[in-house]
């Protein structure tokens, strides 16, 4: 079956989050809306998914649409590295090719925005050890809720890294900074904010 379907029987009873994670998938806008009240839109289930990981395997383009709006981390990757771009159907010959267009449409947008959010945040000062592919994308898994909240420029820096065992431990800081889009509405701001990190030898040893 090429479209998901929801099930018309009693559903078992859920969490808030992962009932919203369902409304995601296949509900109708105003349905997410109104279920998206009060939650954390950038938390995480059990698989390392987000609300968007849900909305984009669902093919909810409504949903994946609201949430980029409402500033989610569109880089976001789950437990197996996917971003939610990777979640969305490429179909197969039994489907329908007015279903497949819009998927690749939606795969189009969640990509675009993919590249957007990754280039709004820099990940500066790491020892060569550090300077890879894999130890950026861990370094954006943990602070991607503060590195990249409320649009602007982010900055992760590291300031100090020293070898802790067979892993690593550094400190620096994330500064954030907003040009503003109107002094009188919408003036800039900027903030930074110290941090500090440990990668223990199973975490260095997971990376790719």
């Amino acid at each position: 079956m090429c479209k998901p379907r929801t099930s018309r029987g009693i559903l078992p009873r859920m969490e808030p989050f992962d009932a919203l994670a369902q409304r995601v998938q296949y509900g109708a806008l105003d349905a997410v809306i109104e279920g998206a009240r009060g939650h954390d839109l950038s938390r995480r289930d059990a698989r390392g998914r987000t609300l968007l990981h849900h909305a984009a395997s669902g093919a909810n383009d409504a949903a994946c649409r609201w949430l980029l709006a409402q500033g989610v981390d569109a880089d976001a990757r789950d437990d197996r590295r996917r971003s939610a771009a990777d979640l969305v159907s490429r179909g197969d010959p039994s489907c329908d090719p007015e279903d497949v267009s819009a998927w690749r449409s939606l795969r189009g947008t969640l990509e675009a925005a993919e590249r957007a959010a990754r280039a709004a945040v820099a990940v500066e000062g790491f020892p060569a050890e550090l300077s890879t592919d894999g130890v950026r994308e861990w370094v954006l898994r943990r602070f991607g809720s503060l590195a990249k909240q409320g649009g602007g420029r982010r900055t992760i820096r590291c300031v100090a890294a020293v070898r802790d065992g067979e892993g690593w431990r550094f400190e620096g800081s994330v500064r954030s900074e907003y040009a503003g889009a109107n002094p009188a509405h919408d003036p800039p701001w900027e903030q930074e904010e110290a941090v500090a990190l440990s990668l223990d030898a199973a975490g260095w040893a997971s990376l790719p």
